[in-house]
Protein backbone atom coordinates (compact mmCIF):
# COMPACT_ATOMS: atom_id res chain seq x y z
CA UNK A 1 0.00 0.00 0.00
CA UNK A 2 1.75 3.21 -0.84
CA UNK A 3 2.01 5.60 2.19
CA UNK A 4 1.39 8.58 0.81
CA UNK A 5 -2.28 8.22 -0.65
CA UNK A 6 -5.66 6.43 1.26
CA UNK A 7 -5.55 2.81 0.36
CA UNK A 8 -8.81 2.05 0.45
CA UNK A 9 -11.88 4.17 -0.94
CA UNK A 10 -15.44 2.66 -0.65
CA UNK A 11 -18.60 3.65 -2.66
CA UNK A 12 -21.22 2.06 -2.80
CA UNK A 13 -24.31 0.01 -0.67
CA UNK A 14 -23.90 -3.39 1.59
CA UNK A 15 -20.12 -3.81 1.14
CA UNK A 16 -18.33 -5.55 3.55
CA UNK A 17 -14.79 -4.87 4.51
CA UNK A 18 -12.92 -8.03 6.57
CA UNK A 19 -10.59 -9.81 8.23
CA UNK A 20 -7.85 -7.22 7.14
CA UNK A 21 -4.51 -5.92 8.37
CA UNK A 22 -4.20 -1.69 7.27
CA UNK A 23 -1.03 -0.35 8.89
CA UNK A 24 1.49 2.44 8.06
CA UNK A 25 -0.62 4.37 5.58
CA UNK A 26 -1.10 7.77 5.28
CA UNK A 27 2.21 8.76 6.89
CA UNK A 28 3.31 11.38 4.82
CA UNK A 29 -0.48 12.86 3.86
CA UNK A 30 -2.57 15.08 5.59
CA UNK A 31 -6.66 14.89 5.63
CA UNK A 32 -6.74 11.53 4.79
CA UNK A 33 -7.97 8.37 6.22
CA UNK A 34 -6.54 4.76 5.38
CA UNK A 35 -10.10 3.72 4.72
CA UNK A 36 -12.10 6.47 2.89
CA UNK A 37 -15.63 7.36 2.01
CA UNK A 38 -17.49 10.32 1.23
CA UNK A 39 -19.79 12.86 -0.71
CA UNK A 40 -22.97 10.17 -1.30
CA UNK A 41 -25.26 9.50 1.48
CA UNK A 42 -27.14 7.08 -0.41
CA UNK A 43 -24.05 4.86 -0.52
CA UNK A 44 -24.48 3.35 2.90
CA UNK A 45 -25.33 0.43 4.79
CA UNK A 46 -21.56 -1.22 4.86
CA UNK A 47 -19.58 -2.84 7.08
CA UNK A 48 -16.76 -2.47 8.23
CA UNK A 49 -15.73 -4.83 10.85
CA UNK A 50 -13.13 -7.54 12.09
CA UNK A 51 -9.93 -5.85 10.84
CA UNK A 52 -7.05 -5.11 12.64
CA UNK A 53 -5.39 -1.43 12.09
CA UNK A 54 -2.21 0.07 13.17
CA UNK A 55 0.34 2.64 13.00
CA UNK A 56 -1.64 4.79 10.62
CA UNK A 57 -1.11 8.67 10.27
CA UNK A 58 0.95 11.20 10.86
CA UNK A 59 1.46 14.76 12.92
CA UNK A 60 1.11 16.61 9.44
CA UNK A 61 -1.48 19.69 10.87
CA UNK A 62 -4.82 19.13 9.95
CA UNK A 63 -5.18 15.98 10.63
CA UNK A 64 -6.23 12.14 9.66
CA UNK A 65 -7.77 8.80 10.40
CA UNK A 66 -7.83 5.21 9.88
CA UNK A 67 -11.35 5.30 8.72
CA UNK A 68 -12.93 8.78 7.07
CA UNK A 69 -16.32 9.67 6.57
CA UNK A 70 -16.42 12.50 4.54
CA UNK A 71 -18.75 15.55 3.57
CA UNK A 72 -21.60 14.31 4.84
CA UNK A 73 -21.61 11.05 4.71
CA UNK A 74 -22.90 8.19 6.93
CA UNK A 75 -25.39 5.15 7.04
CA UNK A 76 -22.70 3.07 7.86
CA UNK A 77 -20.99 0.30 10.58
CA UNK A 78 -17.81 0.17 11.93
CA UNK A 79 -17.68 -2.97 14.51
CA UNK A 80 -15.18 -5.11 15.89
CA UNK A 81 -11.93 -3.75 14.62
CA UNK A 82 -9.22 -3.31 16.55
CA UNK A 83 -7.29 0.00 16.53
CA UNK A 84 -3.63 0.48 17.15
CA UNK A 85 -1.70 3.90 17.45
CA UNK A 86 -4.54 4.73 14.73
CA UNK A 87 -5.64 8.71 13.74
CA UNK A 88 -4.26 12.49 14.21
CA UNK A 89 -6.06 14.85 15.61
CA UNK A 90 -3.99 17.63 14.52
CA UNK A 91 -5.18 21.00 14.25
CA UNK A 92 -8.82 19.90 14.20
CA UNK A 93 -11.40 17.49 14.93
CA UNK A 94 -10.07 14.51 13.42
CA UNK A 95 -10.51 10.62 15.24
CA UNK A 96 -9.14 7.26 14.78
CA UNK A 97 -12.99 7.31 12.75
CA UNK A 98 -13.65 10.58 12.10
CA UNK A 99 -17.42 12.16 10.25
CA UNK A 100 -16.53 14.87 8.51
CA UNK A 101 -20.63 16.65 8.27
CA UNK A 102 -22.47 13.66 8.04
CA UNK A 103 -24.48 11.39 10.87
CA UNK A 104 -26.12 7.75 11.07
CA UNK A 105 -22.79 6.28 11.64
CA UNK A 106 -22.19 3.16 14.05
CA UNK A 107 -19.38 2.90 16.07
CA UNK A 108 -19.71 -0.94 18.23
CA UNK A 109 -17.84 -3.36 19.92
CA UNK A 110 -14.27 -1.91 19.15
CA UNK A 111 -10.93 -1.78 20.52
CA UNK A 112 -8.81 1.59 20.80
CA UNK A 113 -5.56 1.39 22.26
CA UNK A 114 -3.06 4.51 22.29
CA UNK A 115 -5.35 6.15 20.27
CA UNK A 116 -4.73 10.50 20.78
CA UNK A 117 -8.75 10.66 19.68
CA UNK A 118 -10.82 7.31 19.24
CA UNK A 119 -13.67 9.25 17.53
CA UNK A 120 -14.22 12.44 16.10
CA UNK A 121 -16.13 14.29 14.21
CA UNK A 122 -16.95 17.72 12.28
CA UNK A 123 -20.52 18.17 12.34
CA UNK A 124 -22.20 20.82 10.26
CA UNK A 125 -25.05 23.45 11.52
CA UNK A 126 -28.11 23.77 10.41
CA UNK A 127 -27.27 26.35 7.56
CA UNK A 128 -24.58 23.55 6.21
CA UNK A 129 -26.63 20.69 5.80
CA UNK A 130 -29.13 22.53 4.05
CA UNK A 131 -27.13 23.85 1.66
CA UNK A 132 -25.66 20.59 0.95
CA UNK A 133 -29.14 19.13 0.51
CA UNK A 134 -29.70 22.00 -2.33
CA UNK A 135 -26.51 21.05 -4.18
CA UNK A 136 -23.89 23.05 -2.20
CA UNK A 137 -20.33 22.81 -0.47
CA UNK A 138 -19.33 20.77 -3.69
CA UNK A 139 -21.30 17.76 -2.95
CA UNK A 140 -23.41 17.51 -5.37
CA UNK A 141 -26.39 16.09 -3.58
CA UNK A 142 -29.14 16.61 -5.87
CA UNK A 143 -27.03 14.96 -8.90
CA UNK A 144 -26.23 12.38 -6.63
CA UNK A 145 -29.48 11.34 -4.42
CA UNK A 146 -31.97 12.03 -7.31
CA UNK A 147 -30.65 11.97 -10.70
CA UNK A 148 -27.99 8.67 -10.23
CA UNK A 149 -30.69 7.16 -8.17
CA UNK A 150 -33.45 8.42 -6.37
CA UNK A 151 -33.58 7.83 -2.45
CA UNK A 152 -36.93 8.95 -2.43
CA UNK A 153 -38.31 5.80 -4.33
CA UNK A 154 -38.30 2.15 -3.38
CA UNK A 155 -35.37 0.18 -3.17
CA UNK A 156 -33.78 2.79 -1.40
CA UNK A 157 -36.73 4.03 1.41
CA UNK A 158 -37.80 0.58 1.66
CA UNK A 159 -33.95 -0.79 2.28
CA UNK A 160 -33.18 2.12 4.15
CA UNK A 161 -35.85 3.68 5.79
CA UNK A 162 -34.08 6.13 7.19
CA UNK A 163 -33.88 7.91 3.63
CA UNK A 164 -37.70 8.80 4.26
CA UNK A 165 -37.83 12.83 4.20
CA UNK A 166 -34.25 12.72 4.21
CA UNK A 167 -33.97 15.63 1.55
CA UNK A 168 -36.03 17.55 3.94
CA UNK A 169 -35.50 17.13 7.67
CA UNK A 170 -37.57 18.99 10.24
CA UNK A 171 -35.52 21.94 11.99
CA UNK A 172 -33.44 21.08 14.97
CA UNK A 173 -33.49 17.49 14.93
CA UNK A 174 -30.17 16.30 15.75
CA UNK A 175 -28.12 14.62 13.41
CA UNK A 176 -25.65 11.88 15.23
CA UNK A 177 -23.30 9.02 15.27
CA UNK A 178 -23.94 6.68 18.12
CA UNK A 179 -20.74 4.53 20.00
CA UNK A 180 -21.56 1.77 22.27
CA UNK A 181 -19.66 -1.25 23.23
CA UNK A 182 -16.46 0.10 22.61
CA UNK A 183 -12.97 -0.79 25.09
CA UNK A 184 -10.86 2.18 24.89
CA UNK A 185 -7.43 1.37 26.75
CA UNK A 186 -4.75 4.96 26.98
CA UNK A 187 -6.44 7.01 24.72
CA UNK A 188 -6.26 10.46 25.48
CA UNK A 189 -9.80 11.01 24.29
CA UNK A 190 -13.21 9.08 23.78
CA UNK A 191 -15.10 11.77 21.49
CA UNK A 192 -15.71 14.95 20.01
CA UNK A 193 -18.66 16.33 18.09
CA UNK A 194 -21.65 15.02 17.45
CA UNK A 195 -20.96 11.23 18.50
CA UNK A 196 -23.42 10.15 20.94
CA UNK A 197 -21.92 7.23 23.48
CA UNK A 198 -24.32 4.83 25.00
CA UNK A 199 -24.51 6.00 28.55
CA UNK A 200 -22.01 3.67 30.77
CA UNK A 201 -21.57 1.10 27.60
CA UNK A 202 -17.95 1.91 26.83
CA UNK A 203 -14.87 1.04 28.88
CA UNK A 204 -12.65 3.14 28.78
CA UNK A 205 -9.21 1.73 30.40
CA UNK A 206 -5.93 3.20 31.53
CA UNK A 207 -3.45 0.72 32.68
CA UNK A 208 -0.29 0.21 31.66
CA UNK A 209 0.94 -3.68 31.04
CA UNK A 210 -0.74 -6.39 31.80
CA UNK A 211 -4.01 -8.90 30.83
CA UNK A 212 -7.19 -7.18 30.79
CA UNK A 213 -10.46 -9.21 30.14
CA UNK A 214 -13.60 -7.81 29.31
CA UNK A 215 -16.43 -9.82 29.90
CA UNK A 216 -19.75 -10.16 28.87
CA UNK A 217 -23.14 -9.22 30.80
CA UNK A 218 -22.42 -7.30 34.38
CA UNK A 219 -19.25 -8.77 34.91
CA UNK A 220 -16.72 -5.80 35.84
CA UNK A 221 -13.23 -5.34 33.54
CA UNK A 222 -10.25 -7.47 35.24
CA UNK A 223 -8.91 -3.82 35.75
CA UNK A 224 -11.88 -3.03 37.75
CA UNK A 225 -9.62 -0.11 39.59
CA UNK A 226 -8.33 1.46 36.24
CA UNK A 227 -11.84 1.15 34.44
CA UNK A 228 -13.98 4.39 34.20
CA UNK A 229 -16.98 2.00 34.23
CA UNK A 230 -17.67 -1.46 34.50
CA UNK A 231 -17.78 -2.79 31.22
CA UNK A 232 -21.41 -4.35 29.89
CA UNK A 233 -20.46 -5.89 26.86
CA UNK A 234 -17.54 -7.78 25.34
CA UNK A 235 -15.90 -6.71 22.01
CA UNK A 236 -16.93 -9.94 20.12
CA UNK A 237 -14.74 -11.67 17.37
CA UNK A 238 -15.27 -14.45 15.25
CA UNK A 239 -14.86 -17.66 16.22
CA UNK A 240 -11.25 -18.01 15.50
CA UNK A 241 -7.51 -17.29 16.79
CA UNK A 242 -6.20 -13.45 16.37
CA UNK A 243 -3.34 -12.83 17.08
CA UNK A 244 -2.29 -9.44 16.47
CA UNK A 245 0.69 -9.12 18.01
CA UNK A 246 3.61 -8.37 15.29
CA UNK A 247 7.05 -7.75 16.48
CA UNK A 248 6.11 -3.87 16.66
CA UNK A 249 2.72 -4.08 18.53
CA UNK A 250 1.66 -3.94 21.79
CA UNK A 251 -1.86 -5.89 21.36
CA UNK A 252 -2.58 -9.41 21.14
CA UNK A 253 -6.17 -10.58 21.93
CA UNK A 254 -7.36 -14.19 21.40
CA UNK A 255 -11.04 -15.60 21.60
CA UNK A 256 -12.43 -19.05 20.84
CA UNK A 257 -15.94 -20.66 20.26
CA UNK A 258 -16.91 -20.92 23.81
CA UNK A 259 -15.59 -17.34 24.97
CA UNK A 260 -18.05 -14.63 25.82
CA UNK A 261 -14.78 -12.40 26.32
CA UNK A 262 -11.86 -11.22 24.30
CA UNK A 263 -9.12 -11.26 26.47
CA UNK A 264 -6.18 -8.53 25.51
CA UNK A 265 -2.11 -8.37 26.41
CA UNK A 266 -0.61 -5.25 26.63
CA UNK A 267 2.79 -4.85 26.19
Amino acid sequence: MMRRTRPVFVGGNDHLFEFNEVHHVCTETDDCGALYKGRNPSCRGNLIRFNYWHDIGSPMGHGNAAVYFDDGDGGDTVFGNVFVRCGEPGKGSFGTVFSHGGHDIRAENNIFIDCKRALGSAPWDEARWRDALKGGQDCFFIEKLLHEVDITKPPYITHYPELVGYLDPPSGVPRVNRARLNLLVRCGEVSGGNWRLEPNANCLLTTTRGSLVAPGATTACAATPRCSNTCPGSSRFPSRRWVCSAHDSPLACDSSPSARCVKITLG
